[in-house]
Parts: structure tokens; sequence; C-alpha cells
């Protein structure tokens, strides 16, 4: 595996484990909660990342409005000053490619996003004209715009560049590919294109198998996720026999009281339970509950997210009182 493709899985990995807590954990109910700070008012988060005004107009606009709030208006201003750094950081392209970027980083600044996307397309389009030797950095500019139109929530739009950022370096780096087609995955799923997005997973695991180990890491994070999303679709011969896979290879990897088998245990008995195995789904329920409790207390929003999911899963058959013993135990003080 090249430098370049390590270096991008990590980015990748990073990038997931701020979004999903290290591996994606199945809830019932309300999401899980990883990160809790003070509120904060637009004006503050302004002056925190020292925002130029039509940076901070513009993108205040768009998500202080509907369900989104000032935790999705954080995110958004990190995800800014992040992308600016990429651009700017970015190896690989030509001459004019650079040029090119640093026109879309001036556009950035002056809060002027859609010139900044047609930049970065003209710098993506003169080194694919290049020649292979730049196509990797035309990979790359190609995921900066997507990270252009997601400041936006246009999810589509970010799964599209992200899809151009996979077939250009298919046939010359798959495992980089395979880091794109996830991430065109996650935004088809926030699009709430969930058959899509399975098709477009199951290729990022296809070339992901022909280029890790069966317990890299991310290979299990891979399949974790993949997993999930079968279980969502109600497939659920399919996501049990992915997570199976998973929890093998993470008992004999990792310390039993690693966080990841706790989260991969709640998945497993969340899809026994929609797969109508209930003795199962209470074993692996207990399990994760357990571990959670033991390594990071009643508190932690992992034990309180499976003690939520086992309750609910009693209260389906009827086991109020046992329900009722959980939610005592476990959700009355948060």
């Amino acid at each position: 595996m090249s430098k370049t493709v390590q270096n991008s899985l990590l980015t990748l990995v990073v990038c997931l484990i701020v979004a999903y807590g290290f591996a994606f954990m199945a809830t019932d109910g309300q999401p899980v909660s990883y990160f809790l700070t003070e509120r904060e008012s637009p004006e503050d988060l302004k002056e925190t990342f020292d925002l130029p005004d039509p940076v901070f107009v513009a993108l205040t606009k768009n998500w202080l409005t509907g369900e989104k709030d000032i935790e999705d208006l954080r995110r958004v201003f990190f995800s800014y000053t992040l992308l600016l750094t990429k651009i700017d950081m970015a190896t690989g392209n030509s001459p004019q490619a650079k040029q090119a970027k640093r026109q879309a980083i001036i556009a950035l600044q002056k809060g002027q996003f859609e010139q900044a996307e047609k930049n970065l397309e003209e710098a993506a389009q003169i080194d694919l004209n290049k020649g292979q030797d730049y196509w990797l950095a035309a990979s790359e500019t190609y995921g900066l715009m997507a990270g252009v139109v997601l400041l936006f929530g246009d999810y589509e739009q970010a799964a599209q560049y992200y899809e151009q950022a996979a077939q250009t370096i298919v046939t010359i780096a798959p495992d980089q590919a395979g880091v794109y087609l996830v991430n065109q995955a996650k935004q088809l799923d926030e699009a709430n294109l969930l058959s899509q997005t399975i098709m477009v997973h199951e290729k990022a695991v296809s070339l992901f198998e022909k280029e890790l180990e069966a317990d890299h890491p991310y290979m299990l994070m891979t399949l974790n996720n993949m997993a999930n999303y079968y279980r969502r679709a109600k497939m659920y011969d399919q996501a049990e026999e992915l997570f199976l896979r998973v929890i093998k290879y993470g008992e004999a990897k990792l310390s039993p009281e690693h966080s990841n088998l706790g989260v991969w245990y709640n998945n497993i008995a969340m899809t026994y339970s929609g797969n109508n195995k209930p003795k199962k789904a209470e074993e692996f329920f207990r399990k994760s509950l357990i571990l959670f409790e033991n390594i990071l207390g009643k508190e932690s929003a992992y034990t309180k997210s499976t003690a939520n999911n086992f309750m609910r899963f009693l209260f389906q058959y009827d086991r109020s009182a046992e329900a009722e013993e959980i939610r005592r135990t476990y959700m009355e003080h948060q």
C-alpha cells in the first residue's frame, strides 16, 4: 500500500472516529451524542473560527434553519477551515492545476462557493488531461469538490464527486478508490438513498478485501458499517454474517475490554432482534452492556445507548418489569 493511500486511509479513519465514535453503533430511538459542549452563539463560533463576514453569512443562513442547530454549524465551520487547509496542502498537481486551486482558496475566503467549485473542477480537468501521473491529484481534487458542496448539505452532489474520484484511480490505486467509495456511500446514506448506499459500499468492501488483511482495523470498521446498512435494509441474514465475521476477528485481535467489541455486540444484538432471534439478541445485549459498564461506566453514552436498545427489546417481548429495571439502572440520571 502506497504512503499516499496509507495517509488517506488514516484521514478517513479519523473522520469516521469523529462521526461515529470509531465503529458505527446501531441505535433504536435517540442517537448517541458523543461530544457535549456548552451552547454557543453563531457569533461566538465566528470569532472562534475567525471567519470572514461573507463566509459567516452564507454558512449561517444555510445551517440555522429547520432541524439544524448550533452544533451542526460548529461542524460546518470546522469543515470549512479544514477544507482551506487541505486545498492549500494538496500535493502532486500540475503547475496549472495548482494555480486553479489557489483561485479556489481566494474564492472560498470571499464566500464565493460556486466559484471555488468551478476553480477546483478546472484543476481536476487539467490534471486529468496531463495523464496518469496526475490522476491521483485529480481524484483528490474531486474529493475537495465534495467538501465544498457538503458545506451546504448537498449530499447527492458530494456522492457524485466521490464517485468521480474513485473512477479516476480505480485502476492505479484500488484501495484509495475504495476510500472514495466509502465516502460516496456515506453521502448517499445521508441523502436517504439506502439501496444505492448498499450497492456502492459493497463495491468498496470488494476492493478492500483484495487490498487489506482480513483483520485490518479499517477492514473491520468497513464491514461493520456494511452490516449496519444491511440491518437497516432488513437484510438480516447478510448483516448477521458480516457482524459475526467482524466479531470473530475482533475478539482475536483486540483486548477483551476494547470498546469496539461492545459496539459490535450491540449491533449484532440489534440484528438478531430484527431477525426474530430473541435469545441471541438478549445474549449480545447483555455482553455489550456489561462490557461498556465495566470499561466506561453507567454514565457513558455508549452504555446508555445499549441500555436503551436493550430496554426497547425487552418491551417488545412484554418483559416490562425487566425493561423498567434497565431504565432505573441506566437511564434515570441522563
